[in-house]
């Protein structure tokens, strides 16, 4: 069985079509209540079961109507008392008193309702009382041939009814409906206030104040910064320094200068040398006694003579003055030996580099980073912008023409090299902060209507469906959620008018006589075109369901 549609009492034959025209299912199930109007005479019990043949459609009826019942088993439907007997496929058993589906109800099909209802009854009522059960009635004479060639005919005859029965009864029911525009002088109504956003809910009560908010959002993306550039680093010379302790006995402090170029060097079978980079003046103080070494002189600053990362040297390792003064003296000098004087590096060497190719970032390198900085930065700002509305519940950004109202500050983490500089690749991580001011469109639209709805005369209505809403223009935002904004809206006020309850005056009526009853129900019409559809018929259709209004306005000076 196929899932039950239930049919209210009030619908008419049509809409049974309707419904049974638009199932999915070839077998429908139709569930009437008693007294169900569509199921009240058998001519549309008939048109029914015509319209389902003809569309392929298998139909079966639940009801627990008595009446409804016999109509059903008359026309040939399958015929249920409940849907648990229609699921067991348990149908109702026809009563003695059925409406016959032949003989004299059929042959009065063509005149109407009235006509079928009489010939049921005549053909179930018992027979005359008066006459005599046991009176003998003369048989007719009946010619035979004429006999065979009505028998022959009656076929003929009712089909013949029984399809101008239909056609009449699907162009009555079925194939028609209108459309009625209507044009209405209606009074022009304006709206064009400065209306005013705030946090405070106190205040957002007022007229022409609607309540905003402040809502902020982070979002992070990340890129590879891939440096391609190049380029030959040559070799770099280690430095440091060297300090001088002297034993040489002087009565008096003495003094000597070590001029730039002075080498040094460490010992061993691979040394290193080193000179002195600046000129230099060394003193030290007198030591009478000679027993001791003299305090370390002041450093004397060395540079790698060959530079080379084998230039680095450790502390205490740069030990030999192969021009020393013991063995070189200066005029004044006194005579010594190389065990009266110390050369030491009190701290290693440091800066020495063996030449290298490095990755560098280009320029062109630097351009490609700057662009996907930028192309993030537009992407998180409007990724931001779309978290804080859906933060909001689809609240709107209100951001003035000075971009104030919505902020986003982005930073790309660590910073970029400059061009040429060597870089490796890089993993920058990109964030943008962003806070702005929303506000609901319904809440503008809302202020826009209690402006529209002050101005509507006394005994009229708005039309709410024809207001108007121009897009609101933000004049002034801040980010403390104060938002200053020009709005407008446009729309009608008219007496009040219930056009579906129009409907039944207006069924079976000629264009004139709907034009008129508009005119005297509805007011300042201006305009009545009726289109009916897939063709025209000099009245309107004769169910309210096959009528429908297209209302428009026209503007007319307030009174």
């Amino acid at each position: 069985m196929s899932n039950p549609i239930h049919i209210d009492v009030g619908d008419e034959i049509a809409d049974l079509v309707d419904t049974v025209k638009n199932s999915p299912d070839s077998d429908v199930t139709l569930v009437l209540p008693p007294n169900a109007r569509a199921f009240q005479t058998p001519l549309n019990v008939r048109l029914l079961g015509q319209f389902a043949k003809t569309n392929g459609k298998n139909v079966s009826i639940v009801s627990e109507d008595p009446r409804i019942q016999q109509m059903s088993r008359t026309g040939g439907f399958p015929t249920y008392n409940s849907i648990p007997a229609a699921e067991r496929g348990i149908e109702t058993e026809l009563a003695h008193w059925a409406i016959p589906a032949s003989g004299a109800a059929l042959a009065t099909a063509g005149n109407g309702d009235a006509a079928d209802e009489q010939a049921a009854a005549t053909a179930a009522s018992p027979p005359d009382e008066r006459v005599d059960a046991h009176t003998p009635v003369p048989p007719a004479r009946i010619d035979s041939t004429t006999a065979g060639r009505r028998r022959d005919r009656k076929p003929i005859y009712f089909a013949g009814v029984a399809v101008a029965v239909i056609g009449l009864l699907l162009f009555l029911f079925v194939a028609p409906s209108a459309r009625l525009t209507v044009t209405i002088a209606a009074t022009p109504l304006s709206a064009n206030p400065v209306i005013q956003g705030t946090t405070d809910a106190k205040v957002a009560k007022q007229g022409d104040h609607i309540l905003t908010q402040v809502a902020s959002d982070t979002e992070t993306t990340k890129f590879a910064a891939n440096p391609t550039g190049s380029k030959q680093l040559p070799a770099t010379a280690a430095t440091g320094s060297i300090q001088i302790k002297m034993r040489v006995p002087f009565d008096t402090p003495f003094a000597f200068a070590i001029p730039a170029g002075t080498e040094f060097a460490t010992s061993g079978s691979s040394p290193q040398s080193f000179v002195s980079i600046a000129d230099a003046t060394v003193n030290f103080p007198a030591n009478p006694s000679g027993a001791d070494f003299s305090p370390a002189s002041v450093p004397v600053p060395v540079q790698a003579r060959v530079a080379s990362a084998a230039s680095n040297v450790p502390s205490m390792s740069i030990n030999k003055w192969p021009q020393n003064l013991c063995e070189h003296p200066q005029p004044g000098f006194p005579p010594c030996s190389a065990s009266d004087y110390q050369v030491f590096n009190s701290a290693a060497t440091s800066g020495g580099v063996d030449a290298k190719t490095v990755v560098i970032a280009s320029p062109q390198d630097i351009t490609n980073f700057q662009n996907q900085l930028t192309q993030s930065e537009q992407q998180l700002t409007a990724k931001v912008s779309q978290a804080i509305v859906t933060k909001t519940n689809g609240k709107t950004l209100a951001k003035d023409p000075s971009g104030g109202g919505a902020t986003t500050n982005c930073s790309g983490t660590p910073a970029l090299p400059s061009a040429n500089d060597e870089y490796s690749q890089t993993q920058i991580t990109v964030t943008c902060q962003g806070t702005a001011v929303v506000y609901g469109a319904d809440d503008i639209k809302a202020a826009l209507l209690s402006d529209l709805n002050a101005q509507v005369p006394q005994g009229e209505q708005l039309v709410t469906n024809q207001v108007q809403y121009a897009k609101p223009q933000i004049t002034q935002a801040g980010t403390d959620g104060t938002v200053i904004i020009s709005a407008k809206a446009t729309g009608y006020s008219r007496p009040a008018v219930d056009f579906d309850a129009l409907k039944p005056q207006l069924t079976g009526k000629s264009p004139g006589d709907v034009r008129k009853i508009l005119q005297g129900r509805v007011g300042p019409v201006v305009d009545v075109q009726i289109t009916q559809t897939p063709f025209g018929m000099p009245v309107l259709p004769f169910f309210t369901s096959r009528i429908t209004f297209d209302v428009k306005y026209q503007s007319q000076k307030a009174s």
